[in-house]
């Protein structure tokens, strides 16, 4: 008795929109990274890995981010048109890359947590070559679709944590989310914010994040989804905001941190049946047999 493929199961509903918004998500992190050094002249912390680690110079530190700019530039073109594991996989690496070599040169406590901040960064390309999977053109089915969204929600509880907890610290020991925080209070006509409101505000915002990660620990909370989907958003654009055209490669760059959970959201309310746990496949079309 022939038993069924696991891997032949209709595809998702939604499974179109969930590629639609890694795609965006994706390359916009892309030209996010790539206005920072081109625009910005802005080197990652990967700079002082080439120089002390492989015994470059600062002068071919800078020329080789130039060329990762310029890749990034095309990577984000690539991902928007028809993402590609040639282009993502190489995209991971870096983001893991630059992660471990901000956590390696960082200052501080804080510094620690710079892999798990960065972990929806790394997991979206992951997430978005499993559900729009090329070359080989492959099927998106139910079990990849889950893997990738299961990644998706990992990155964003493992940012929710670190960002969290890193907020819980500097409402003690002030550091650069502090000053973002000053400086959007300042953006908005709080000139006066004394040291007290911003602790009180970091506290908040603390116990908030932290609050979001156990509800997105269990089970499905598609209003959960959608909470952090707009805390990412606001999170993003709070360096455009407070630090204007200098601060728009950042916004860019953190992308993922609302695309990750916006791509949960897709998923528990397209794909499954309110209150069951049942999936929703997609109508069958012309394309279903490729």
């Amino acid at each position: 008795m022939n038993e069924p493929n696991p891997f032949l199961t209709p595809r998702p509903r939604g499974t179109r929109l969930l590629q639609g918004t890694l795609r965006v998500a994706v390359a916009a992190q892309c030209w996010g990274q790539a206005a920072a050094m081109l625009h910005l002249h802005q080197l990652t912390p990967v700079a002082q890995l080439m120089e002390q680690a492989y015994g470059l110079s600062s002068a071919e530190a800078a020329m080789g981010h130039q060329f990762v700019a310029y890749a990034m530039l095309i990577s984000g073109l690539c991902t928007l048109l028809r993402p590609c594991w040639p282009v993502l996989l190489p995209l991971v690496i870096w983001q893991g890359l630059v992660a471990a070599s901000t956590a390696l040169y960082g200052q501080g406590l804080a510094a620690s947590f710079e892999p798990a901040m960065h972990a929806p960064r790394i997991l979206a390309p992951l997430a978005l070559m499993l559900v729009d999977m090329w070359p080989p053109k492959i099927r998106t089915t139910l079990p990849l679709t889950r893997a990738a969204t299961g990644l998706l929600q990992l990155g964003t509880l493992a940012l929710l944590t670190a960002h969290g907890i890193v907020t819980l610290i500097e409402s003690q020991h002030p550091g650069e989310i502090a000053a973002l925080v000053r400086q959007c209070a300042v953006k908005l006509g709080r000139e006066s914010f004394s040291d007290e409101h911003l602790r009180s505000v970091l506290l908040g915002i603390g116990v908030m994040e932290v609050a979001c990660v156990v509800s997105l620990m269990g089970t499905r909370v598609p209003l959960a989804a959608l909470w952090v989907t707009l805390w990412g958003l606001v999170l993003a654009s709070a360096h455009t905001f407070a630090w204007g055209p200098n601060g728009f490669p950042q916004t860019l760059t953190e992308s993922a941190n609302w695309g990750a959970p916006l791509g949960l959201l897709i998923f528990w309310s397209l794909a499954m049946r309110p209150g069951k746990d049942q999936f929703v496949p997609e109508p069958e079309d012309i394309d279903e047999g490729k």
